[in-house]
C-alpha cells in the first residue's frame, strides 16, 4: 500500500470515529448524597413524535456522502490531501444527510394516526404519572448504596426526566424513547462548580400503530414501567462502581 492510500484509509478512520461516552464519578458505598428527582422544565405533559426514518436515511446518507467525499478528495487533492480531503468528506457527508432526509420524509406517520397517538398519549400522562415512578425507583435504588441526605455540602445528585419522544419507522411501527438527564456534583463542591453531566436513553422494541392505540391493552405502561426499570438500574449502578 503506498502513502497515498495509506493517508486516505487514516482519514477514513478519523471520519468513522466516535466520541467517548462520558462517564459519571463513582459515589462510594454509604456516602451522604442530596438525591433530587425532577421533570425537565420543558417537559411536562410532552411527547414528541418524530420520523425516525428521516434520521436513519439521514444518517445513512451522510455516512456514505462522507466516505465517497473522502475518496474524491485522495483522488483529486493530491499532495494537499490532509488539507483539503477532510473538507471534502464534510461537504459530501451534507449532501447525503440532505438527500436521505429528504427520503425518509415520505415514510412519516398519516397526520390522524399522529393526532390519536398524541390523544392517546395524553390520556397516558394523566393516569400513569412517570416522574412519580422515576422517583420511587430511583430513590429505592439509592437509598441500598447511600445516606440520602437534603444537606448540600454532600454530593449532590439531580436526575431529570425528559420528554417522552415516539418514532415511526419505516414500516408503519411505532417505537419510543425515553430519557433520563443525571447532573452529579461530588463533595465537596462549591455552588459554582459545574457539575458532571449524562445522557441515559432507552428505547424500546418497534410495536405496531394499532397496538398503541388499543387502550384495553396494558401494553404501552408495561414497557414504560420496564423502561424506567431498567434506566434506574442503569444510573445507580454505574454511579456505584468503585
Amino acid at each position: 500500500m503506498n502513502a497515498h492510500a495509506i493517508s486516505i484509509a487514516l482519514c477514513l478512520a478519523l471520519l468513522s470515529g466516535c466520541a467517548a461516552t462520558p462517564q459519571l464519578p463513582s459515589i462510594r458505598s454509604g456516602a451522604g448524597v442530596s438525591l433530587t428527582v425532577a421533570m425537565a422544565a420543558h417537559a411536562e405533559g410532552r411527547t414528541d413524535i418524530s420520523n425516525k426514518a428521516i434520521g436513519d436515511d439521514a444518517k445513512m446518507g451522510a455516512g456514505t456522502g462522507m466516505v465517497a467525499g473522502a475518496l474524491w478528495g485522495g483522488l483529486m487533492c493530491g499532495p494537499w490531501f490532509f488539507i483539503c480531503a477532510p473538507f471534502v468528506a464534510m461537504v459530501g457527508g451534507g449532501a447525503g444527510a440532505l438527500a436521505g432526509a429528504t427520503v425518509g420524509v415520505a415514510h412519516a406517520l398519516p397526520p390522524e394516526q399522529a393526532a390519536q397517538l398524541r390523544n392517546r398519549l395524553t390520556r397516558l400522562h394523566q393516569s400513569h404519572d412517570l416522574l412519580a415512578e422515576l422517583r420511587r425507583n430511583i430513590t429505592d435504588r439509592a437509598a441500598r448504596n447511600w445516606q440520602l441526605t437534603t444537606d448540600a455540602l454532600n454530593t449532590q445528585l439531580m436526575v431529570e426526566l425528559q420528554p417522552l419522544q415516539l418514532a415511526s419507522a419505516h414500516n408503519g411501527q411505532i417505537s419510543f424513547v425515553l430519557r433520563v438527564l443525571v447532573s452529579e456534583r461530588p463533595a465537596p463542591a462549591a455552588p459554582s462548580d459545574v457539575p458532571a453531566q449524562k445522557t441515559y436513553s432507552y428505547t424500546s422494541p418497534a410495536s405496531p400503530v394499532a397496538v398503541w392505540l388499543d387502550e384495553k391493552s396494558d401494553f404501552v405502561d408495561t414497557s414504560l414501567s420496564s423502561a424506567i426499570a431498567q434506566l434506574s438500574t442503569q444510573i445507580i449502578a454505574e454511579l456505584s462502581q468503585q
